[in-house]
């Protein structure tokens, strides 16, 4: 009787062991993304496909990308845009892009920085937000769900 046992137990163990897949590659990602660390960790604005971060004060403040899918092997410069269309804020009056509207991830790094310069201006009636939206370039892509921010300047 135990010599029936044991060989069961053998038995089971060799099917229920020897037929498990690799599940480790599907879930790996390979295409390199960039996505701003806000988009990530706070909740859309109600209407809106993004986030509204609270007010920024005057100066400059940057932006955490984060780039996921593996590293760089030399410094990259990527793009960004300002949607003028859901931008209540004007450049040169409100805000200004002291590194135009690109910015650099380094070699062997997952992390970059927009950096956006909120100017002094005078009060304004309504919401002044600046949307941010990242574009990459031909080897990095904007990952769908979070490329874009709304800053609020007032």
């Amino acid at each position: 009787m135990k010599k029936h046992t044991y060989w069961i137990a053998v038995i089971l163990i060799t099917i229920t062991s020897s037929c498990f897949e690799n599940y480790e590659e599907r879930y790996l990602f390979t295409d390199l993304r960039i996505e701003f660390q806000e988009a990530v960790v706070r909740n859309n604005a109600a209407g809106r496909d993004y986030p509204v971060l609270p007010l920024q004060p005057v100066g400059e403040r940057g932006y955490q990308v984060n780039l996921f899918g593996g590293q760089l092997r030399a410094a990259e410069n990527l793009a960004f845009r300002v949607d003028e269309e859901a931008s209540t804020a004007v450049e040169g009056i409100h805000y200004s892009l002291p590194n135009d509207t690109y910015f650099q991830l380094e070699a062997d790094s997952s992390f970059g920085e927009v950096v956006v310069e909120k100017l002094s201006f005078p009060s304004v009636q309504g919401q002044l937000i600046l949307v941010l939206e990242l574009i990459g370039n031909e080897n990095i892509v904007a990952s769908e769900n979070h490329k874009r921010i709304g800053v609020r300047l007032n």
